[in-house]
């Protein structure tokens, strides 16, 4: 995090908790806590080689045989993998693969990534797989914890493929995706708030007291547009916590006076300024005063509580270790191959966010979202290796992570949820894919009613929804997505229709997954 975002951010935060924080949401009961955490997968998440149609039902559409077909050269193999997985499920429901027996040990990472699939029955109707790759997130949605959701996208209403006229501009380039994805709005580009940051001021005052605002963004890119408003502050956080006030050897000049020390004391020099100066200075000493605070709860999650750091991962590796996160090559036999664990670099945000969950449970907050960024999806080639690779990541961050939240007895106050700005084309193109729309994404959580949601996509040419180079038009907007979260988490119907105005457009505003 900049010093001078964090500034400016805690500042506001400052300046707006004066003020008489207008009345809550009707829904909401500022004692019981929940929270949302947002995964950016930027790049375009490939969502039909995660979540793989498996019916095998002679002449539908939506089911293997179409799917296999279309996909040619990067299909995932019919294989159910499920009889395995449930073999290393002991009597706690905790899932614990062995370092040699296991299923990817001997494999290549693209033959792993294409062997097959852990098939859901249930809830979930056996229509659907996720990839082998993917052992955790299968675990949780044998625990019904785990929603599906197909073929979301922006659009502003339902739509075919012929009605041209109301996409998106420019809904398969990255910058419009996001920007669609972010504000909420399919039909204007120029939409400048975010639909967090809307719902930000539509609950203003929630964590009031405290120098928490509502929506709590960590990554290394900066924030987002998504949390933005003209009216709410949000917060943007590293990885690796809040900034301090003192460099290390090469940042600057030795000295025994600390940076801090200089900072208060520059700050605190008010009374001989003009009355501007005065309040902009005041603002400042304030926001070193909130910054050690932040750095105080940061340091005690880390070196004391710690969450994260006390759980393993399925191959009972230490997650949290320093060598994993020093970027240095670590154990070579995890699970027959050390790249085969996955992008171990996802496992920092997701501790990032399991920290804040433990902060924001010893500060008796009542709403926190937080967003991380977990990117890298932009898989035109190489889908079976590099898209493998991620989903490892993906996969043993979110299991780590649920793991983390179980263990400080937050599983059912927390939801998590991914997104990405579009989907993959269907029609491979060789060895990747390209840009599209529509797209299949999770929801997990101790509140979410496991199954499959939306639309199962239909993967032939003479479907309504089936665009070129099988391009999905989606037929569940984001709106919908995001707003049946949202009234888990204490939106009203009211606070609904202000942030997502697109919503009304819809029949069936809320998709029902959550409890």
């Amino acid at each position: 995090m900049q010093r001078r975002d964090f500034m400016k951010t805690v500042g506001s935060i400052a300046i707006t908790a004066s003020f008489p924080a207008p009345s809550l949401a009707a829904d909401i009961d500022p004692n019981d806590f929940k929270a949302i955490v947002l995964i950016s997968n930027s790049g375009g998440i490939d969502g039909f080689n995660m979540f793989v149609p498996v019916d095998n039902t002679a002449g539908i559409t939506t089911g293997y045989a179409n799917y296999s077909s279309v996909r040619a050269n990067v299909h995932i193999s019919d294989v159910d993998l499920t009889p395995k997985l449930k073999t290393y499920i002991d009597s706690n429901d905790e899932l614990s693969f062995g370092k040699v027996d296991n299923p990817y040990a001997g494999n290549s990472v693209a033959e792993s990534y294409k062997k097959g699939t852990y098939v859901l029955d249930g809830a979930y109707g056996s229509k659907v797989g996720i990839n082998s790759m993917m052992p955790e997130m299968a675990h949780l949605a044998l625990q019904n914890k785990l929603a599906i959701v197909h073929n979301v996208g922006s659009i502003p209403k339902p739509i075919t493929k012929y009605d041209k006229k109301f996409f998106p501009n420019g809904y398969s380039a990255h910058d419009n995706g996001t920007r669609y994805v972010q504000t909420g709005q399919a039909t204007n580009m120029h939409y400048q708030t975010g639909w967090l940051g809307r719902l930000a001021d539509n609950l203003k005052g929630i964590n009031s007291g405290t120098i928490y605002p509502l929506n709590i963004n960590f990554s290394e890119l900066g924030m987002n547009r998504m949390m933005f408003s003209f009216n709410s502050p949000s917060m943007n956080a590293s990885l690796n916590g809040p900034v301090n006030f003192s460099f290390g050897t090469g940042r600057r000049p030795a000295t025994t006076t600390t940076m801090r020390t200089i900072h208060s004391q520059y700050v605190s020099d008010v009374e001989r300024r003009d009355m501007f100066r005065k309040l902009y200075n005041s603002i400042r000493k304030e926001a070193v005063d909130e910054i050690d605070e932040l750095g105080a709860d940061w340091n005690n999650v880390e070196n004391v509580q710690k969450p994260f750091a006390s759980l393993q991962n399925i191959y009972k590796d230490d997650i949290a270790s320093q060598n994993i996160f020093s970027g240095v090559d670590i154990d070579k036999s995890i699970h027959g191959m050390a790249e085969k664990l996955g992008n171990i670099g996802f496992l920092k945000s997701f501790k990032a966010a399991a920290n804040m969950i433990q902060i924001a449970k010893n500060r008796g907050l009542n709403r926190v979202v937080i967003h991380i960024h977990v990117g890298g999806w932009d898989h035109h080639n190489s889908l079976a290796s590099l898209h493998a690779y991620n989903l490892r990541g993906l996969s043993t961050g979110v299991g780590a992570f649920m793991r983390a939240i179980k263990h400080i007895g937050l599983e059912d106050n927390v939801t998590m949820m991914n997104y990405s700005e579009f989907g993959r084309t269907l029609a491979d193109n060789g060895s990747g894919a390209d840009h599209a729309w529509g797209n299949s994404y999770f929801v997990v959580g101790g509140a979410v009613k496991g199954g499959n949601y939306g639309m199962m996509p239909e993967m032939d040419p003479k479907s309504d929804y089936f665009g070129s180079r099988g391009i999905l038009i989606p037929t569940t907007s984001y709106s919908q997505h995001f707003a049946t979260v949202l009234k888990w988490f204490g939106a009203n119907d009211a606070d609904l229709d202000k942030i997502f105005p697109e919503l009304k457009n819809f029949s069936s505003g809320l998709l029902g997954f959550m409890g």
